[in-house]
């Protein structure tokens, strides 16, 4: 068996452009996993049309790195302990088309996750992105 690594740095632990679906993947299922694929592709497709970046030889765009991102807290779910995030780590590897990257943060709310992910790009669902408009969530 091997065991869950956790590594700590303030630099951002991603490429820039790195796509990030964030969730508590509780359990994760076939929808997150094509959410991510799905949005590979858009960003595939507005690469090519915007960005003379990450373009190989035939002018074709490489699709951009999707890492899911579980946080130990959630604005809405409570936190979860080390044994919970380890579990929840550990369905990544034999998903579909997987195995997945993997980062856990204590970031809960979009506004901490940019400043520790920066210049990466955030993949939500519908769910997700009613909450993240929601002024619960600011404070100010």
């Amino acid at each position: 068996g091997g065991g869950l690594v956790l590594s700590h740095t303030h630099d951002s632990p991603l490429p820039k452009g790195t796509l990030i679906l964030s969730g508590s993947f509780n359990p994760l299922h076939k929808g997150h996993i094509r959410l991510g694929q799905a949005a590979q592709k858009a960003v595939k497709e507005f690469d090519e049309k915007m960005t003379t970046e990450n373009k190989d030889e035939e002018g074709e765009s490489a699709l951009r790195p999707v890492v899911f991102e579980i946080s130990f807290k959630n604005p809405d779910k409570g936190e979860i302990g080390n044994e919970e995030a380890e579990s929840r780590v550990k369905q990544f590897v034999n998903a579909v088309d997987g195995p997945w990257p993997v980062v856990l943060s204590t970031s809960s709310l979009f506004s901490e996750k940019a400043k520790l992910f920066p210049g990466c790009w955030f993949v939500v669902g519908a769910d997700t992105a009613i909450r993240i408009v929601d002024p619960k969530y600011y404070g100010n």
